[in-house]
């Protein structure tokens, strides 16, 4: 397998992994109800994010660079509007701590953003296949 299938696998393991540890601990009694939904809700959410944000850079990919450029910008600005959205709700609606929140939200849409450039380079220098 190339590193490209494993990337989605390592992502969605790591997710799986640290779900799995949350609702351990929130069965165990080592956190509450609501500060497991604090946590959980963003990092679905980022999740989420990154993986539309991989599948549009996987779209576009071996197009033309116009075609290219819609892909990964369109569904940039398609993600932000979803993304705010679904923030805006999710303060909203449930009942979370707000700070807790907000700081899980931003660490892990910036791991990702991360991630996506550094595919984004490993794409360009032809080290994924």
């Amino acid at each position: 397998m190339t590193i490209k299938n494993n990337l989605l696998k390592y992502i969605l393991g790591v997710y799986a992994g640290i779900m799995l540890l949350s609702i351990i601990f929130l069965t165990l009694g080592f956190i509450d109800w609501f500060l497991w939904r604090s946590i959980t809700l963003p990092y679905s959410l980022t999740t989420i994010y990154f993986i539309s944000g991989i599948a549009a850079i996987n779209y576009g990919i071996n197009k033309p660079t116009q075609l290219f450029l819609i892909s990964v910008f369109g569904g940039m600005v398609a993600r932000m509007l979803l993304i705010l959205f679904l923030v805006f709700v999710s303060i909203k609606f449930f009942d979370i701590n707000l700070w807790i929140y907000i700081f899980v939200l931003f660490v892990t849409y910036f791991f990702y953003l991360i991630t996506e450039v550094v595919y984004l380079n490993l794409l360009k220098t032809k080290q994924l296949k």
